[in-house]
């Protein structure tokens, strides 16, 4: 098992920022030809995040469509307050094919977040990663920040358990992915 990450980070970019509520905020890359077996970010609160539910996403760039997606928690099971981070992750079952661009990201649902601040996700604008952006969703539309990294990891396998050899058209195939 093979991992993804971008471990730098201690800048915040919060669910509220330029008088914008955030609903998503994510990183844009292109995974090619992987199984993503699970998805952190590393994140905290300020002050009371509410009771909306946090949800890991791998979304396709090219529609927006959910290639997979799984629930963490409540923001208010966050325990760590700023400037302190916390490692968020879920696990995908059965893993996720991903061959192409996409946004991996941290979603709110529901409720919303209480304080003005709520809650942020850790990044870095130092030296990003080539062809890696930070993106924020709001008003269905995603916007990116050039200069930014989030911090996140991934853990992906090129073949399957048993499937040692078929190419991923044969096993997108047996998976019916």
């Amino acid at each position: 098992m093979a991992v993804e990450e971008q471990t730098d980070g201690t800048d915040q970019l919060t669910t509220f920022g330029g008088g914008a509520r955030w609903d998503r905020i994510g990183q844009r890359l292109t995974i090619g030809g992987r199984y993503v077996i699970d998805l952190s970010f590393w994140c905290c609160h300020e002050g009371d995040p509410g009771d909306a539910e946090i949800w890991l996403t791998i979304r396709k760039q090219s529609n927006d469509d959910i290639l997979d997606e799984a629930y963490w928690g409540e923001a208010q099971d966050l325990t760590v307050e700023h400037p302190t981070t916390q490692e968020i992750k879920v696990e995908f079952s059965p893993w996720v094919y991903v061959n192409e661009l996409v946004y991996i990201a941290m979603e709110w649902r529901g409720a919303p977040v209480v304080n003005p601040n709520g809650w942020a996700v850790y990044g870095a604008n130092d030296d990003p990663k080539a062809d890696e952006l930070v993106c924020r969703y709001k008003d269905a539309a995603w916007e990116s920040a050039a200069a930014w990294d989030l911090r996140y990891s991934y853990h992906y396998q090129y073949d399957l358990p048993g499937m040692k050899g078929l190419g991923p058209g044969a096993m997108a195939q047996v998976l019916g992915v």
